[in-house]
């Protein structure tokens, strides 16, 4: 999800846009944002450290049905 958002940045869309179609809030897009922006200069070096720490896949509860998960 962080690298669709990325990928975006990069294209100049705008937080709102991204949160709306990626179903996350405006808050969480302007920090990933702020995060890629702050990352090194170089693209594929800033993608990479922007990444979360598994390496860019996803984890089994960012990838389960929302029906799935369960809050407690």
């Amino acid at each position: 999800m962080r690298l669709e958002a990325a990928e975006r940045f990069a294209r100049g869309e705008k937080s709102e846009a991204v949160a709306r179609d990626l179903r996350v809030t405006s808050r969480s897009v302007r920090r990933w944002r702020r995060e890629w922006h702050s990352s090194p200069r170089e693209e594929g070096i800033r993608l990479a450290s922007f990444l979360p720490a598994t390496g860019g896949r996803d984890t089994e509860c960012q990838t389960a049905p929302s029906s799935k998960i369960l809050i407690a």
